[in-house]
């Protein structure tokens, strides 16, 4: 796979470590979150009540996932047959000698492996919890976001998700440190409803709301987004 993606002329690497193995999340099974999704009573009552959902779904073609596709069960069983628990920092370091170009870990959780991962010539780390559906009682990035900043960010590029839904989210990131934040959810829920319009709309919402905030904290650009324009809530 990483011989296709440099032929294919792909110039950075991006190497999931959040998910060895799947997340026990309570929702997913309630609700039948499977491939194909497991229809029951109250998914059926949740269907007659949106009518244009229903016609399209039955007019355009079956959502699927090629890397998932032939798989039965629940998403937690498919993944704890298709990721490999084991990696470990002997794995990453190989990976840096075969991959030429920049390599970025997401899913980092602690200070120290974000050191361990500047030690090792990684180019980039994300701190990520997986938008809070991994681990429950996991680290809130925005309070790790400033320590790591502190023991890596003159060595590393450090960049944040999860759980950044706005604008005043991604400012908030800004501020502690962080080089950009990845945001999932948001996009997910422009493209379910509109496509890439959807998407579009999304990205401008996000763009509006930083302005905004921008502005009602009286800076007139990035550079000048500083931490103590954020105050986190005591915990």
């Amino acid at each position: 796979m990483i011989h296709r993606a440099q032929k294919h002329g792909f110039e950075v690497l991006m190497l999931t470590v959040d998910t060895p193995v799947s997340g026990i999340r309570a929702r997913d099974i309630r609700n039948g979150l499977a491939i194909p999704p497991r229809i029951g009573a109250k998914t059926l009552f949740d269907m007659a009540k949106k009518p244009y959902w229903w016609a399209n779904l039955l007019t355009t073609a079956p959502l699927e996932f090629a890397a998932f596709r032939g798989y039965r069960e629940p998403l937690s069983q498919i993944a704890a047959k298709i990721y490999d628990s084991s990696l470990n920092y002997e794995d990453i370091t190989w990976l840096r000698t075969v991959w030429n170009g920049p390599i970025i870990i997401k899913g980092v959780q602690s200070v120290d492996d974000a050191e361990k991962l500047a030690s090792i010539g990684i180019d980039a780390i994300v701190l990520s919890n997986h938008g809070g559906r991994q681990l429950d009682k996991g680290p809130v990035m925005l309070e790790l976001l400033p320590k790591v900043i502190e023991k890596v960010g003159d060595r590393i590029d450090v960049y944040v998700d999860g759980g950044f839904l706005t604008g005043q989210d991604v400012v908030a990131a800004i501020a502690f440190g962080a080089k950009a934040v990845l945001v999932g959810r948001a996009y997910l829920y422009g493209i379910m409803a509109a496509g890439s319009e959807g998407v579009q709309k999304v990205v401008d919402i996000l763009s509006n709301e930083i302005s905004n905030t921008m502005a009602l904290m009286g800076v007139s650009s990035i550079d000048e987004i500083k931490p103590e324009h954020v105050k986190l809530r005591n915990r």
